[in-house]
């Protein structure tokens, strides 16, 4: 009969780990991001010399509206739907 190998193959180096970011500078990054995006809209739908120009970019009264819409959206699905702007009415008056 054959001999029987029962010798384990070397085991592999463990991989080199990635440093370990935090799920909090993840969420403030997000929470970042949709700040951003909020403050853009509303710079956008409330600056006289700004909001010309974005119009021209496709940026109008609709697309901005949408925008809020999603804007709220993502805060809200993220859990930062208490800042102060989800609360408000969108202003389509532009």
């Amino acid at each position: 009969m054959p001999d029987k190998i029962t010798s384990d193959p070397a085991s592999p180096a463990p991989a080199a780990t990635a440093p370990k970011v935090h799920r909090s500078i993840q969420n403030q990054a997000i929470q970042n991001y949709i700040g951003e995006a909020e403050t853009f809209i509303t710079t956008v739908k409330t600056d006289t010399e700004v909001n010309p120009v974005m119009a021209t970019h496709g940026y109008d009264a609709a697309e901005l509206t949408t925008g809020d819409g999603l804007l709220k959206t993502a805060a809200n699905s993220f859990g930062c739907g208490s800042l102060a702007w989800a609360a408000r009415p969108i202003n389509t008056a532009i």
